[in-house]
């Protein structure tokens, strides 16, 4: 049996953009890269509030 190649040797995307866009201020950032993060948080906002609808069930 072959080992198989897990992807924890390399950070996510998202996890080197967070390491990038941790040390400099937003508005420093290149703008593709501004976009990005901006496009991450929504995304995690996103989620979260998914996990939060789902944990309370069905809105009445």
């Amino acid at each position: 049996m072959t080992p198989t190649i897990t992807s924890s040797a390399r950070p996510s995307a998202s996890t080197r953009l967070a390491y990038a866009s941790a040390s400099r201020p937003t508005h420093r950032l290149p703008a593709n890269q501004r976009r990005q993060k901006e496009f991450f948080e929504l995304w995690d906002q996103m989620r979260a509030r998914k996990l939060t609808s789902q944990a309370k069930g069905p809105v009445a």
